[in-house]
């Protein structure tokens, strides 16, 4: 039986280079084999179970998965952000 990593492999490559149109599944694979890509010792503590609900713009480039990670920030907060400063450039900084 295959592992989560050859899972999200298998299925990843057998799309088109393209938006990746099932988010969902996408989230769920990659949640799964998170761990395989984790670095021992990461002081930000990113766990698979962070990304389900918060992947967006998936992009399926081969060999590469492109995504960002929705903000912690809640509404509220991003409301007050985005009037201090211009959002996205203040956060990726």
């Amino acid at each position: 039986m295959p592992d989560a990593f050859e899972n999200l492999k298998q299925y990843l490559f057998s799309l088109a280079p393209e938006v990746v149109a099932d988010a969902e599944l996408v989230e769920h694979l990659l949640s799964r084999a998170w761990d395989a890509f984790s670095v021992a010792g990461d002081p930000q503590g990113m766990t698979g179970d962070k990304l389900v609900g918060r992947m967006e713009s998936i992009q399926w480039q081969p060999p590469v998965l492109v995504f960002t990670i929705d903000s912690i920030f809640s509404p509220q907060v991003r409301s007050i952000l985005e009037k201090v400063c211009k959002l996205p450039q203040c956060l990726s900084g």
